[in-house]
């Protein structure tokens, strides 16, 4: 009887712990070892000779038989009882995360959609490709009464509560910018904004330029990588970059913009870091260099083109960790 409780118990036990390793995490494979180590090296499990069976009494045979026939039967049910148990609670569980994710993807999705329009002497096209499920990043253009905002932000981290984040951002940005706002109060508002709906840890880059009604172009960046400026005819790309920390990072935190020359063909480039930290096998980084050579050699093409070798090249360098977003600007 002994013999058999321990089987019992080791087997459940085992079982288990399998299950642990398979629908938590693999940390739980170092309870799987030592079980099945000392199951195995029981002495009590060593059967009996055939010699030894037949110098027992048959009635102690049958009624050892008897016994473990109905602790395996017992064992067998109680088993079964605890998976179905298992199965019904990990299952709701499991359909749960799985339907919230599916509903926050399908509102990442609404959020975020491409980028394909023209506003008067300009043309946007842009896309924003999460790492997961639920991604962080955001490209919008805002266009009101002849003058417009093209943007780009970067929660930090990726999934869902950056996907909140991210919503929450872009409600705040657009509703400040129906307001007319300049473009450097608007920065500082919703930092301010922002500072108060998030977890302490958690900060927004951001990226945007805006065409004001005497038709110059002023540019802004939060934190964020540089815009690229591709000047027509020419075979470099400039950076246009302003030293501010990102978002949502400390009180009172202030902004300016630069104004930016531009002439018809000229292209920018809005980047997340997505794109530039990809790291190939010998841990060798896509860069912001190598981005802006691809943008040089392929600044004369459509803008879906641009995008796709983009994608693409980054793509050949390495494994995507990270959303990656593009929002590309045209002079027409």
């Amino acid at each position: 009887m002994r013999t058999l409780v321990l089987d019992v118990l080791f087997s459940g036990l085992i079982a288990v712990a399998w299950a642990l390793t398979g629908t938590k995490s693999p940390k739980f494979l170092i309870l799987v070892l030592p079980l099945l180590a000392i199951s195995i090296s029981r002495k009590d499990r060593v059967l009996l000779s055939a010699a030894e069976l037949e110098n027992r009494p048959r009635s102690e045979i049958r009624e050892r038989l008897e016994v473990d026939a109905t602790g395996t039967v017992i064992g067998i049910v109680l088993a079964y009882g605890c998976f179905v148990l298992f199965v019904a609670t990990e299952g709701k569980r499991y359909v749960r995360i799985q339907t919230e994710i599916a509903l926050a993807r399908d509102l990442h999705q609404v959020l975020t959609p491409p980028i394909d329009r023209r506003l008067d002497k300009f043309e946007f096209f842009g896309a924003s490709i999460p790492s997961s499920e639920v991604g962080g990043d955001l490209v919008d253009v805002v266009a009101i009464n002849g003058h417009w905002t093209a943007y780009i932000a970067d929660v930090s981290g990726h999934g869902v509560a950056s996907g909140t984040l991210m919503a929450m951002f872009k409600s705040a940005m657009r509703s400040q910018l129906m307001l007319k706002r300049d473009p450097e109060e608007l920065l500082t508002d919703l930092s301010q904004v922002i500072l108060d709906l998030k977890r302490s840890s958690m900060f927004i880059t951001c990226a945007f330029l805006a065409y004001q009604a005497d038709e110059s172009l002023r540019f802004a960046l939060a934190g964020h990588l540089p815009i690229l400026h591709y000047r027509h005819g020419e075979t470099t790309v400039d950076e246009l970059s302003v030293s501010h920390l990102p978002l949502g990072m400390f009180e009172q935190q202030t902004y300016r913009t630069a104004p930016v020359h531009f002439q018809p063909g000229d292209l920018f480039a809005l980047v997340t870091d997505g794109l530039t930290e990809v790291f190939d096998t010998r841990d060798n980084e896509f860069g912001l260099e190598r981005l802006k050579q691809v943008i040089a050699t392929n600044g004369e093409k459509p803008l879906p083109d641009v995008l796709a070798t983009v994608i693409a090249r980054v793509r050949q360098h390495g494994r995507q960790t990270d959303d990656q977003s593009l929002l590309l600007i045209r002079c027409l």
